[in-house]
């Protein structure tokens, strides 16, 4: 019997999958005639309600939704009940200040390119059907993809996207919250904005099990005027989740670093790996050494005020 895990991100059965992917997403429009979606507003809408409400936000992707729907262990993170328990108390309720975002291609589908629209409808047709009973369908949902802004879109668009994070990225003091080898910000302006930057690093795999640690560090020694940005996967909702309910303000930004420096290289149908940083989603890019950047690099060790590894 093949191994669940190996048939879904195994080499051997890429072709297999983008046929699968193919063949499902022509049922997509029988899904979207069949199933009520989620009220989802745009990237660029959601962007300008975190600037001007200065709120916080949980972000659900791909990875999460299978992590739900079929108790999935990710790469990066194994199934745990406690979990996946927070992720649908999330989904299911209203809290004032947190915005619950899904992913764009249950907002506007026809604004992504070839690749990455087959993605989706294949996505929401193998997955809605179970996925939607965690959901609030008269809530208003935010969109997820305001951190994918680069690859699969088009100059103009990854510009207006990063220029509203930069007005959002400021501050006197930000704690970033971070795997292993992330990086977030190192050796690029997206962190400009803030006058002194503190780092906690979480392992780049199953962190959920450190959160609990990681919350009552910083409930101890950060106060509540400091924005706090997580980088951390699955983790990051439950890290966001329990530390908004404590009175600080949190945004879930994920792969934002990473399609940032593809947005530096014009990485728009292609991703690259990025020397010095985690990028899990390109061949070698979980191996990863020193950043190329001696300087930003000792800034950043001078940053990280604790470590849960």
């Amino acid at each position: 019997m093949i191994n669940n895990k190996i048939l879904r991100y195994g080499k051997k059965f890429a072709l297999l999958r983008r046929f699968f992917k193919h063949s499902l997403s022509l049922l997509f429009p029988i899904v979207k005639i069949y199933y009520k979606f989620p009220k989802v507003e745009s990237v660029f809408d959601t962007l300008q309600k975190i600037k001007k409400d200065k709120l916080s936000i949980v972000r659900f992707g791909d990875g999460e939704i299978l992590y739900l729907v079929d108790r999935l262990d990710l790469p990066f993170q194994k199934f745990d009940k406690r979990l996946a328990k927070v992720f649908i108390d999330i989904l299911k309720n209203d809290y004032d200040g947190l915005l619950v975002g899904l992913p764009i291609g249950y907002s506007n589908i026809d604004t992504l390119s070839g690749e990455v629209k087959v993605f989706w409808k294949s996505q929401i047709v193998w997955n809605y059907g179970r996925f939607k009973k965690y959901l609030n369908l008269n809530k208003q949902y935010s969109n997820a993809s305001i951190t994918r802004l680069t690859y699969g879109f088009n100059k103009d668009y990854s510009e207006r996207g990063f220029n509203l994070w930069k007005e959002i990225l400021r501050g006197q003091r930000v704690l970033i919250i971070e795997g292993e080898k992330t990086r977030f910000g190192v050796g690029n302006d997206l962190l400009s904005g803030f006058k002194k930057i503190d780092r906690i690093i979480a392992p780049k795999h199953n962190a959920f099990y450190k959160c609990d640690e990681i919350i009552d560090y910083v409930t101890k020694n950060h106060g509540h005027n400091d924005l706090i940005i997580v980088a951390l996967g699955p983790a990051a909702k439950f890290l966001v989740f329990e530390l908004f309910k404590k009175g600080f303000r949190c945004l879930d930004v994920g792969n934002l670093d990473i399609e940032y420096e593809w947005y530096l290289r014009d990485c728009y149908k292609e991703r690259q790996l990025i020397p010095g940083k985690y990028t899990s989603e390109v061949k070698g890019g979980r191996e990863v050494g020193d950043h190329p950047d001696s300087e930003a690099f000792d800034q950043y060790k001078r940053e990280i005020v604790a470590s849960f590894l």
